[in-house]
C-alpha cells in the first residue's frame, strides 16, 4: 500500500508542477506584454537597494566612530603602561614594572580586537556605500530606458495616428503632407 501511496503521490506532484509551469508561462506572457511595468519594478527593486544600502550605512558608520573612539582609547591605555614599565624599570623596580606589563598584555589584546573589529566594520562600510553607487547607476539607467521606450511608444503611437489618417484620407505621408 506505500507503494501506491508514492505512485500517486509522484502523479500528483508532476500535474502540480505541470500546472504551475503553465501558470508562470501565463504571468510572464503578462509580465513581458508590459515592459514598462517590467522597467518599473526595476526601478523600485533599485529603490529599495538604495534604501537598505543608506541603512545599513548609517548603522556602520555609527560602529566605526564607536570602535575607532574604543581603538583611540586603547592606544594611549597602552602608551601611558608603556611609559609606567619604562618608568618603573628605570627606578628599578621591576616587581612593579612585571604587574604592569601583564596589564600591557591585555591592553594590547584588547587593542588588537578592536582593531580587528574596526576593519570589519570598515569594510561592511565600504559594502554598502559599494551598494549605494550600484542601485544609483542602476536607478540612472532604468530611469534612461523608461524614458526611451516611453518616447518610442509615443512615437508610434502618433506614426500609428498617421498611417490612419493617410489610409482615411487615402494620401501619401511622405510626400503630400
Amino acid at each position: 500500500l506505500p507503494v501506491e501511496r508514492t505512485g500517486a503521490n509522484m502523479i500528483i506532484g508532476k500535474l502540480w508542477r505541470s500546472i504551475k509551469a503553465q501558470i508562470n508561462k501565463l504571468a510572464n506572457l503578462f509580465w513581458m506584454a508590459d515592459p514598462i511595468a517590467q522597467m518599473q519594478y526595476e526601478y523600485d527593486s533599485a529603490v529599495d537597494q538604495l534604501k537598505e544600502g543608506r541603512e545599513g550605512l548609517a548603522q556602520y558608520r555609527a560602529l566605526v566612530e564607536r570602535v575607532m573612539r574604543q581603538v583611540a582609547g586603547d592606544k594611549k591605555h597602552v602608551a601611558k603602561l608603556e611609559a609606567k614599565i619604562k618608568a618603573y624599570l628605570q627606578a628599578g623596580d621591576r616587581e612593579t614594572a612585571s604587574k604592569f606589563a601583564i596589564e600591557l598584555q591585555k591592553a594590547q589584546q584588547e587593542l588588537a580586537e578592536n582593531e580587528g573589529q574596526l576593519a570589519m566594520h570598515e569594510k561592511s562600510y565600504q559594502n554598502n556605500l559599494s551598494k549605494i553607487k550600484h542601485a544609483g547607476k542602476k536607478l540612472t539607467s532604468v530611469r534612461e530606458k523608461i524614458a526611451k521606450y516611453d518616447a518610442e511608444l509615443k512615437m508610434s503611437r502618433a506614426e500609428a495616428e498617421l498611417a490612419e489618417l493617410a489610409h482615411d484620407f487615402n494620401f501619401d505621408v511622405t510626400t503630400d503632407f
